[in-house]
């Protein structure tokens, strides 16, 4: 409808560019006309007639091409008007013009769905001269007229199901159902019409007989599956179908398709009917069935007649699957030392359907796997086998599956062992592609997951091309390169699998959740936990549900968020048999969110699975279950923090000893906990031991994961991290190296994941102690590092000093009598703001004189005259210029942190910069002074300079230019968005430089032109020095757990040291000499970095430049 509302508005006439601006071209438009089977073509401008007739070959029998796109509009508008006034009658007809009723109980059927689309069109008040609802209204609003064309169609449907009940249809039930509601336009939400129908008391046995209550429900379901809304009633829709099915064909004939008040498609049946639905109709009705043959209401032949004409339903519907789950979940009420026998007797039962049978004594041993019998379970499935010869690959797989899903993977390689066997090869090729996965899986749990990636990459090509297969195959290689340690390249196979699969598994979703929470991408993770859960709600019977909510539930904790009310159920077992996995994830959901302490429900579940986790880890241990037993241990500490305090400690040291020494991994979790009670009790020397472990624990990026896939990884252990800085905060004997390194725990895990060659990296093995600290020491002088240390609630400014000889001074300082957020966003905002020729300063935002005098102090009382300040930004307040306040004093430079400064001075030293490279894009239509700027500073750089300007920077070139230079110039133009965390340059892309306006570049043609973080991330060296004109590439944003994502501290990772930029928008004519005048003394090697920025801004306002203007570069990474 918004469509042909743009077509009579004029909308659709003109060409938009790709950036969404209007051409003055004229576009071709078309129009079609469904009832009449015409398509109507107003042609575009410079569209020649051979080109016309060519777009529109395969239709050339309906076009009819129109003069011009306003003749367009009056054959549109026409029709239009003509089909709207169908509704006059009931608008303004009857005896006060207030509509007739009657008219539309006779005549509902001429509101067919292109008079519904007509008055969709009208109804958007946007159509001059289609206003017919509107004038019928009589002066009332448009919400009323709304109120009144919603309540016409429900009383429409109304009518059309009274014509059926009265022996007036016409053609058949789905006939009326496709037109009437599956290709009809809504005039208001069909969910309230639907929740009519839905009030009517469920049917009795009685009321199943009624056809009338059939096609309510019908048609109930048909709303709800065309607006793509959950049927909350599905069951009952399913219920009466299957019922009126089995009744027809019971009495000899073929359905509910012979009969046209009740025929139905089988697309229909699947639109409507969800797979569990299916499932629970035909297990109600068998229940009824059964009871009554045991009550002798029927024979053991109508018992039998039911069951072949409900197979016979099931299977022409597309229902077979769930015909067989039909018997999944029965139960022998007998001991269970007695199962495994009454459970093989079944297998002698003569003239039953083999495929029903084996799913009947398969659904029986459930009992015999929820009990872990599984010698038992061996014994019935050698029965099974024996039974049915031509079942013994099918039966052998269940088997299988059955011990990994008891947790067994011993018992499993014992039982399947670690390779195929000879015997496997006449197996079909799905059976053996689910074997391959298992043992996979088995390998995986027990540890052994190069065994198991090797066992995948042995496997004969058409196993591992098995299409049923492939997904599970798919998924269980993923995992095995994530644990690896190739994490982001396991999340590059899952997106690819995911992208090519029509169906996506819970597994999948399950994989690419646990694979993304490592990278803290929580939200995406939730999304992907809540996409397993509601794929396995499709069929329960296949699927843990309550596991996959439970999941969900825990993920949801993990990153911060309230538990979606629906998962908690099904999370805590409701209905559902005993699985220690799912209640280990949902209890330590529920202890992470603190919803114990306000719960007693949930209270007493967690305090149920707490008392059953020494169990669960022995059997873990006894299988070698790595991942059971961290989630064990981990609820098991994690409830004792909560509930059991004075025992705490001893459960978070037990975690990393048991996984240490029995499976050999690492834990993530606990260090932080051992440390917080330690500095409690006063071991502080145990408490750094923790906290240095934790700093340099970062296996779960494994060695492929650099910025661009971790940027936010780490972001769930942020509570832990202030609960350790507010305990060292309380404890009179915490140092100031204690204090670093809890400041350095906020600063990104990614950034200190890189080992780049020649670096010593002291810091993994001493934290941040002073002797690691003195590896700054410059060559003369002191060099000093600002950094703001919080958790979370208190903030404390520290100051570091080393002087030449290695001497360390830190102490704490008071921060500034000012709001020191609220003057970082009004500088951000006058900076960002501020242009050439505004009076006053940009500098002078109330708040910054009382910033710029505590520096000032601190500066005269810790460093000298030409001294050097490191600045480590603070999230909170990241924007604010120190290196304005310290510029009268000593050089300054920024660095993301601790350990980035310390990779800055330890690394190689720096060799003589001789290769050079300058990139030049103007943006379209910029001034002759940015363009001329542009020029000179190319032209100064020299003849032996490489240089790519104009299209020829597109990115390609560009990357592989900063791949091959040791020092690059970057004049372009910046992107910074804080919604994207973005900070990009804007170079060529298809030939054409980027376009003026911020939408432009904000929109999807702009995205094309950046080169940000992310691009950077992929780059596999970078030039050593970076001197960029681009607005904004200064500085980064700082997210997750403290990472910083810029230009810097994304190519730091691989080889820039020192990077030179604006940190918010500048004046080419003012910048561009002043960054040349650096490159000439960085060039000359006159003085190290810092005196060269420093000088070169003084030069520039000496020389008349704006401070402001001037003072935009700023120095990351190495001044020396």
């Amino acid at each position: 409808m918004s469509g042909i509302a743009d077509l009579l508005t004029g909308d659709l006439d003109h060409v938009w560019c790709e950036a969404g601006c209007r051409q003055d071209a004229l576009a071709t438009v078309a129009f079609h006309d469904s009832e009449a089977g015409r398509l109507y073509v107003a042609p575009g401008e410079h569209v020649a007639p051979a080109n016309l007739a060519e777009e529109f070959s395969d239709v050339t029998a309906i076009v009819e091409v129109v003069a011009d796109h306003e003749k367009l509009r009056r054959v549109a508008r026409d029709l239009i008007d003509r089909r709207v006034r169908v509704f006059l009658p009931v608008m303004t007809g009857g005896a006060h013009d207030r509509g007739d009723a009657r008219y539309l109980c006779d005549n509902w059927r001429l509101f067919t769905a292109p008079v519904m689309a007509a008055a969709g069109v009208a109804m958007t008040g946007r159509v001059p001269g289609i206003n017919v609802l509107a004038s019928a209204a009589c002066g009332e609003g448009q919400d009323h007229v709304e109120g009144r064309a919603e309540s016409l169609q429900a009383r429409m449907w109304t009518w059309m199901l009274r014509d059926w009940s009265c022996g007036l249809g016409v053609g058949t039930w789905e006939e009326d159902l496709s037109e009437y509601v599956d290709r009809t336009a809504f005039l208001g939400d069909p969910l309230r019409f639907a929740q009519r129908l839905a009030d009517v008391p469920p049917p009795t046995r009685d009321d199943l007989a009624s056809m009338d209550t059939y096609r309510q429900e019908a048609l109930r379901a048909s709303l709800h599956a065309r607006v793509g809304e959950p049927d909350p009633l599905a069951d009952r829709w399913a219920l009466i179908w299957l019922w009126w099915e089995l009744k027809l064909r019971i009495a000899g004939g073929r359905g509910v398709a012979e009969v046209p008040g009740l025929a139905v498609s089988v697309d229909r049946l699947h639109r409507t009917i969800p797979p569990d639905s299916a499932r629970y109709a035909g297990a109600e009705l068998l229940g009824l069935t059964l009871t009554d043959h045991r009550n002798g209401v029927v024979t053991r032949a109508n018992v039998e007649t039911f069951m072949r004409c409900m197979q016979e339903a099931y299977h022409e519907a597309g229902f077979g699957e769930q015909h067989l789950s039909l018997y999944d979940g029965t139960r022998l009420h007998h001991p269970i030392e007695e199962v495994a026998d009454l459970v093989i007797a079944i297998l002698n039962r003569d003239g039953q359907d083999v495929d029903a049978l084996l799913r009947i004594t398969q659904a029986e041993s459930m009992a015999l796997v929820e009990a872990r019998r599984s010698d038992d379970l061996k014994r019935v499935a050698d029965a099974m086998r024996a039974a049915h010869p031509a079942k013994a690959a099918e039966v052998t797989v269940w088997y299988c599956r059955q011990l990994f899903e008891m947790r067994m993977p011993n018992r499993l390689i014992e039982e399947a062992g670690e390779a195929p066997g000879p015997d496997e090869d006449q197996m079909p090729v799905t059976a053996r592609c689910e074997l391959l996965e298992l043992r996979a899986s088995a390998l995986r749990a027990l540890g052994r997951r190069a065994d198991a990636l090797a066992l995948l990459d042995s496997a004969p090509q058409e196993v591992l091309d098995e299409p049923t297969g492939k997904q599970g195959l798919g998924i269980a290689r993923a995992r095995l390169v994530r644990e690896l340690g190739s994490p982001a390249t396991a999340l590059a196979q899952l997106e690819a699998l995911l992208a090519e699969t029509t169906d996506p598994q819970p597994p999948l979703h399950e994989t690419l959740m646990a694979t993304l929470l490592r990278f803290g991408r929580y939200t995406e993770a939730a999304a992907h936990a809540r996409a397993a859960y509601t794929r396995a709600l499709r069929d329960r019977a296949a699927w843990q549900v309550g596991r996959f909510a439970a999941q969900a539930l825990w993920c949801q904790a993990i990153g911060g968020r309230e538990p979606d009310a629906d998962l908690i159920g099904p999370a805590m077992g409701e209905h559902q048999p005993a699985d220690p996995s799912r209640d280990l994830f949902a209890a330590t959901a529920f202890l992470i969110r603190g919803a114990t302490e306000v719960d007693a429900a949930r209270r007493a579940f967690v305090d149920r699975v707490r008392a059953g986790v020494e169990t669960v880890l022995k059997q873990a241990q006894a299988e070698r279950d790595a991942h059971v037993a961290h989630r064990a241990l981990y609820l098991s500490a994690l409830y004792d923090e909560t509930h059991r305090p004075d025992t705490a400690l001893r459960s978070w040291v037990r975690m990393p000893g048991v996984l240490s020494e029995e499976f050999g991994t690492a834990t993530f979790d606990a260090h932080l906990y051992i440390a917080a009670h330690c500095i409690r009790i006063g071991l502080l020397a145990r408490a750094r031991q923790a906290l240095t472990s934790h700093l340099n624990n970062t296996a779960q990026l494994g060695h492929d994961s650099g910025i661009g896939a971790a940027a936010l990884a780490g972001g769930h252990t942020a509570s832990e991290v202030d609960l350790v800085t507010s305990e060292l905060f309380a404890e009179p004997g915490a140092t100031q190296a204690d204090l670093r390194l809890a400041g350095e725990l906020r600063r990104g895990m990614a950034g200190r994941a890189v080992r780049r060659e020649g670096e010593k990296q002291a810091w993994r093995q001493h934290g941040l102690d002073d002797a690691v600290v003195a590896e700054i020491a410059p060559g003369r002088g002191r060099v000093g590092v600002l950094e703001w240390v919080s958790d979370g609630t208190d903030t404390r400014a520290l100051i570091t000093v080393v002087d030449a000889a290695g001497s360390v001074a830190g102490t704490a300082v008071p921060l500034p009598d000012a709001d020191l957020g609220r003057v970082a966003r009004r500088m951000r905002w006058r900076l960002s703001t501020w242009r050439a020729g505004r009076a006053g300063d940009p500098f002078g935002v109330a708040g910054w004189h009382t910033c710029r005098a505590w520096l000032d102090q601190l500066l005269d009382e810790h460093l000298e005259p030409d001294d050097h300040l490191v600045v480590i930004p603070f999230a909170g307040w990241r924007d604010l210029p120190w290196h304005v306040a310290a510029f009268d004093r000593v050089t300054c430079s920024y660095e993301p942190g601790w350990v980035a400064l310390l990779s800055t001075v330890t690394g190689r030293p720096a060799a003589e910069l001789r290769r050079e490279g300058v990139v030049a894009v103007p943006r379209v239509g910029d001034p002759a002074e940015i363009t001329g700027a542009m020029a000179r500073y190319v032209a100064d750089c020299g003849a032996e300079t490489r240089v790519l300007e104009g299209v020829d920077a597109d990115r390609g070139a560009v990357t592989d230019l900063l791949a091959n230079v040791d020092l690059a110039h970057l004049l372009a133009h910046g992107y910074t968005s804080a919604e994207e965390s973005e900070v990009a340059l804007m170079l060529a892309a298809d030939g054409s430089l980027p376009l003026a306006h911020s939408v432009a570049a904000s929109g999807e043609r702009g995205r094309r032109h950046r080169f940000g973080w992310r691009e950077y991330a992929e780059l596999t060296s970078a030039p050593r020095v970076i001197l960029s004109a681009a607005c904004g590439t200064g500085g980064s944003h700082i997210v997750g757990l403290g990472e910083h994502l810029g230009l810097y501290n994304v190519l730091r990772q691989v080889g820039l040291r020192s990077l030179i930029a604006p940190q918010w928008d500048i004046v080419a004519s003012h910048v561009l000499p002043v960054l040349g005048e650096i490159r000439a003394l960085l060039v000359a090697r006159e003085a190290g970095l810092g005196q060269c920025v420093r000088q070169a801004v003084r030069h520039a306002i000496h020389r008349g430049v704006p401070a402001w203007s001037a003072h935009a570069l700023i120095l990351e990474g190495a001044w020396h």
